[in-house]
């Protein structure tokens, strides 16, 4: 919160020469559709690729095992419905408060 009015300061400053900079790569580099990854399961495979090469490596970075695990559920959630992780009432053991 300190740095807060300089930040501020610099985006008005540096707005009138960033803004015609973006507009005009805007127009002279066009979206290439081919090279974006759209799909759930590229952006997975992607993150297991760059896994494997960090591990391959002996680097931690840039995803560790859980945080790989943790990307890969999250890209899953949308097919993932209740009845997949639900465990049965039969299932479960629970303790009663009082034996805490």
């Amino acid at each position: 919160s300190v740095f807060t009015p300089i930040v501020i300061f610099a985006l008005y400053a540096l707005y009138p020469l960033a803004y015609p900079i973006a507009t005009c790569l805007d127009h002279l580099i066009p979206e290439d559709e081919n090279n974006r990854y759209t799909s759930r399961q590229d952006l997975r495979a992607l993150v297991d690729v760059q896994r494997d090469d960090a591990h391959r490596i002996g680097l931690t970075e840039p995803f560790c095992e859980d945080e790989a695990d943790l990307i890969r559920g999250a890209m899953s959630l949308s097919t993932t419905s209740v009845a997949d992780v639900m465990v049965p009432a039969e299932k479960i053991f629970a303790l009663h408060a009082s034996d805490t």
